[in-house]
């Protein structure tokens, strides 16, 4: 185990010392991303009800789920937000400029995949079911603007009229881990 003083990584919730730029698959671990996930806030926390990465993961997967049998693709939905676990997520204008922290994630995301024997590219399902998964949260979390300059789309599938599922931290946590087991992730 390395000192702390000389440690260049972050300590995980299970223990593990684990080094983002020089990512180790075999330290890769579904606990870990199941509680970082389920204690990290959306949209910067500035949502009128908090939405963690796990339930927007979650809420992804059962969007895919709905035409998708391929077990690659739903682990890729459950999955897909899984290097927030390691590395702390940037708004999307934010981490579009910065080329830097892209790569990183990219690493990441790379050892993360080959961990749970996955090739890194995204399918195109997940990308459409997490950007529907963003316009129901935004629809049912963040407060509503009269004078946006833009409009943002209602969601497919979601009914953004009934009230999000508030649950806690140890919850979603428990629910991300009961999705891996049914995905066969180990």
């Amino acid at each position: 185990m390395p000192k702390v003083d000389s440690f260049a990584g972050i300590l995980t919730f299970t223990g593990v010392p684990f080094v983002p730029w020089d990512p180790d698959p075999d330290l890769v671990n579904l606990t870990d991303i199941a509680h970082a996930l389920s204690h990290q806030n959306r949209w910067n926390g500035h949502t009128q009800i908090p939405v963690s990465v796990a339930e927007h993961s979650l809420n992804v997967l059962r969007f895919v789920e709905r035409n998708e049998s391929d077990i690659e693709v739903k682990r890729k939905a459950l999955l897909h937000d899984a290097t927030e676990a390691y590395i702390p997520d940037l708004c999307s204008p934010v981490k579009h400029r910065m080329p830097q922290f892209m790569e990183l994630e990219d690493k990441v995301w790379h050892a993360i995949c080959e961990r749970f024997n996955m090739t890194p590219e995204m399918p195109e399902a997940v990308e459409e079911a997490d950007l529907h998964v963003f316009y129901y949260e935004y629809h049912t979390r963040m407060p509503q603007y009269d004078d946006l300059s833009f409009e943002i789309p209602k969601p497919k599938f979601f009914d953004s009229s009934r009230a999000p599922a508030t649950k806690s931290p140890r919850q979603w946590k428990h629910e991300f881990l009961s999705a891996c087991q049914k995905l066969g992730l180990e």
